[in-house]
């Protein structure tokens, strides 16, 4: 009788280690396979107009009449307030409110007058428009509504003499 023919099978080892080999070179690779992601530079920085407008100095201050002369900065290159607009004085150093002024109607090229509503404003205080007065400055105001009984204009009568315009007679 004949004995049957046995197959020869390779080790098992010897047919694992190729593909562990590939494994193991494809893994230490790791991420230098898949594609990069491009370095996002950081965002440019936003420049934000500053929340406070300075346009000056407290030059005096009368405390028997609450009211302050402040003088204009030089940079200052905003619309002058107006009669009402409202301001605040801080300190230089710690920029800590001093006064709540008012603009007063008493205004020339370099100064302003303005009345002092509550604290006291020291010599040499920076002197900023108030944010919530400049936010409501912006709203459009409804029109003014004119105090008093309406203006009546009445005809000229015959014997109301009339100008004269022109030369002489």
């Amino acid at each position: 009788m004949s004995t049957p023919r046995r197959r020869h099978r390779p080790a098992t080892g010897a047919f694992l280690f190729p593909i562990l080999a590939a494994l193991a070179v494809l893994a230490s690779s790791g991420c230098s396979l898949l594609p990069k992601k491009k370095a996002v530079p950081p965002p440019e920085p936003v420049l934000v107009a500053p929340r406070h407008v300075e346009i000056g100095r407290v030059l005096s201050y009368d405390p028997a009449d609450a009211t302050a002369v402040v003088e204009f900065v030089p940079q200052f290159r905003g619309p002058a307030p107006v009669d009402g607009t409202k301001l605040i004085s801080r300190k230089l150093d710690t920029l800590q409110p001093t006064a709540r002024l008012v603009a007063a109607p008493y205004r020339n090229s370099r100064t302003l007058g303005a009345y002092v509503v509550s604290g006291t404003p020291g010599v040499d205080d920076e002197v900023v428009i108030d944010p919530e007065s400049a936010s409501a400055e912006t709203k459009p105001a409804a029109p003014a509504k004119p105090k008093g009984p309406p203006l009546v204009v009445l005809p000229a009568s015959p014997e109301t003499p009339k100008p004269r315009v022109g030369g002489r007679r």
